[in-house]
């Protein structure tokens, strides 16, 4: 999990979006991975190909789920492989929230 925009310019449910990045050197079959915005909150089901040194893009109003929401005064945001482990796991604070404004959780994220 690269980057995030939990509170964009405008409505949140248009606008928010998570950034996934594969630093790695091989490509990863996403089929069967989820995002889960917050520990108890509902997941968005993955799938596609996310190539060695390539980046996913997933919109909110692209995906159209009202079941994924990210909280405007902090939270987690989690990703959880196909096996039901957490991959890796994000966190940010009410304080780090800028309406129109990524956060960025890797270092070289733009």
């Amino acid at each position: 999990i690269a980057s995030a925009m939990p509170n964009p310019s405008g409505r949140d449910r248009d606008g928010e979006w998570v950034l996934l990045t594969n630093r790695g050197t091989s490509d990863q079959d996403m089929t069967g991975w989820t995002l889960k915005a917050g520990k108890i909150g509902h997941t968005i089901p993955l799938k596609g190909i996310l190539e060695a040194n390539e980046e996913m893009l997933l919109e909110a109003a692209v995906l159209k789920s009202s079941w994924f929401v990210l909280n405007n005064k902090g939270g987690d945001i989690l990703l959880i492989d196909a096996e039901g482990n957490v991959a890796h796991e994000v966190n940010y604070t009410a304080k780090e929230v800028v309406s129109g404004k990524a956060i960025h959780f890797l270092k070289n994220a733009a």
